[in-house]
C-alpha cells in the first residue's frame, strides 16, 4: 500500500515526533512518503526507506523566534495557501497514494480537498483540543467543520479528543478513528543515554524539575515559576529547567529576573533531543491548559521519571489516569484568568516536594506500569486498521 503522510513540518515538537514514528513504523511493510508543508529545517531522521517531499512554504509560526518573523509567517501562510494547494496537488498526483494522512489545521484543509479532486482517500488527524485551541464562530473554525466532513475519516489521539471532536465538529461516530500517540520504549532509553547537546551540568546537591513543550498560553510554564519561588523557599537546592522555545519567552525572562529565579530558572530553548534531559531530572512538570494528548509525559514516564500533570479535559488526565500513574495537580487557570489560589499553590509546593524526595521512587513505579499502554506493541494493531479502510 501506498502511503502519504502530510505535515507542517519535520523540524521540532509533539507532531514532527509523532509523524517520524509512524513513518517509520507504516515503512516496514508499506511504500511511506512524508511531505512537510515548512520551510524549517528537517531535525527528525526517519527509516531510509521514507521518501520525503517538500512543499518548502511557511507555516508553523511557533518555532519563530522573534516577533517580525512569528507575523511575517502568519501573513505569509495565507497568500501563499493558493500555492500550497498546488504542490500538494502535485504531489499527491505524483506519488498515487491509496491513502493520504495529514496533521494539523491547513495541511487537513488543503489534503481533504485536493483528495476528494483525485479520488484519493484522505484521513485527517485533529492535533489540538478544538473546543479549546478555537473559536466556533469564526470562518477559519467554519472551513475546518465542512471540510472535516468531507473526510474519509478524521483521527484523533486520545479519548477525551472523541468527545471533542465529536462536539465542535458536529462528525458522525463513524468518522471517527482512534489510535493514541504511540511510543518505542528502546529508542527513548538509548536517546536519553545520549550526551547533552547544551553546556549544561547537573549537580548531585541539586533537585531538578523540568518540563518540555513551546512557550506558548496553552502549556502554562508561567505557574512553574510560582511553584519553583515556593520550593526553594522549604529547599534552596530546586532547579526548574524549561525546554522549549516560543512566544512568551520574553515574558518568562522577565518574570524570571523580577522574583529573584536567575540561579534556579533556566530557559534552555528548543533541543533536539530532551530525553537526555529529563532523564537527569528527579520529577517532570506538565503544566499545560489544554492539550490533545502529551507526549513528552508519556515519554518521561518511559524513563522511569516521577511526574506531576495537569488534567485537561483530553490527553494529560487519561495518561495518568488522574493519579494512577503521576500526581495529579488537577486543572491550572489560563493565560487569562491569572495565577493560582493560594491554597492550591501551598497543597502543589507540599506535594511536589514530597514526590521529589521522599516519595520518588514510589512515583517511579507509578510511571513505568502507565507507560505500558503506549507502547507500540500494543497500539499497532489499532494502527494496521486504520490504515487497511
Amino acid at each position: 500500500m501506498k502511503v502519504l503522510i502530510f505535515t507542517s513540518d519535520l523540524y521540532q515538537g509533539g507532531v514532527a515526533e509523532s509523524t517520524r514514528k509512524l513513518a517509520d513504523y507504516l515503512s516496514k511493510e508499506n511504500d511511506v512518503t512524508v511531505c512537510t508543508y515548512d520551510n524549517l529545517p528537517i531535525n527528525k531522521l526517519m527509516n531510509r526507506s521514507v521518501k520525503i517531499s517538500k512543499l518548502n512554504l511557511p507555516l508553523s509560526a511557533g518555532f519563530r523566534k522573534n516577533k517580525i518573523s512569528i507575523l511575517t509567517t502568519k501573513l505569509l501562510r495565507i497568500i501563499l495557501l493558493p500555492l500550497a494547494f498546488i504542490k500538494f496537488f502535485y504531489t499527491v498526483m505524483r506519488t498515487r497514494p491509496d491513502v493520504v494522512f495529514s496533521l494539523t489545521y491547513i495541511p487537513n484543509i488543503i489534503s481533504v480537498h485536493a483528495c476528494r479532486l483525485l479520488g484519493v482517500k484522505c484521513i485527517v488527524s485533529e492535533r489540538q483540543d478544538p473546543i479549546q485551541d478555537l473559536d466556533q464562530g469564526t470562518i477559519f473554525s467554519k472551513i475546518l467543520k465542512n471540510t472535516y466532513r468531507k473526510a474519509t475519516g478524521v483521527h484523533v489521539n486520545s479519548q477525551g479528543m472523541i468527545v471533542s471532536v465529536k462536539k465542535f465538529y458536529e462528525i458522525s461516530d463513524e468518522k471517527i478513528l482512534n489510535f493514541d500517540n504511540f511510543f518505542v520504549k528502546d529508542d527513548i532509553v538509548k536517546q536519553s543515554m545520549e550526551e547533552l547537546e547544551l553546556n549544561f551540568s547537573f549537580k548531585k546537591e541539586k533537585i531538578y524539575l523540568v518540563t518540555s513543550g513551546r512557550l506558548s498560553k496553552q502549556k502554562g510554564q508561567w505557574h512553574l515559576l510560582d511553584i519553583i519561588k515556593e520550593l526553594i523557599e522549604i529547599d534552596d537546592s530546586y532547579q526548574l529547567l524549561i525546554l522549549g522555545e516560543g512566544e512568551l519567552r520574553n515574558e518568562l525572562e522577565y518574570k524570571i529576573k523580577s522574583n529573584n529565579l536567575s540561579g534556579h530558572v533556566y530557559l534552555l530553548g528548543n533541543v533536539n533531543n530532551p530525553h537526555n534531559f529529563i532523564n537527569k531530572s528527579d520529577v517532570f512538570i506538565f503544566p499545560s491548559i489544554w492539550e490533545s494528548f502529551g507526549n513528552s509525559l508519556v515519554e518521561a514516564m518511559a524513563l522511569g521519571i516521577p511526574v506531576a500533570s495537569t488534567v485537561c479535559d483530553s490527553g494529560p488526565g487519561e495518561i495518568i489516569n488522574y493519579g494512577e500513574y503521576g500526581y495529579n495537580m488537577g486543572i491550572f487557570p489560563s493565560y487569562e484568568e491569572g495565577g493560582l489560589d493560594k491554597d492550591k499553590l501551598q497543597d502543589l509546593v507540599s506535594n511536589i516536594h514530597l514526590i521529589a524526595t521522599e516519595n520518588k521512587k514510589l512515583y517511579s513505579e507509578m510511571s513505568l506500569n502507565g507507560y505500558k499502554r503506549y507502547d507500540l506493541s500494543i497500539m499497532s494493531q489499532k494502527i494496521d486498521s486504520i490504515f487497511k479502510l
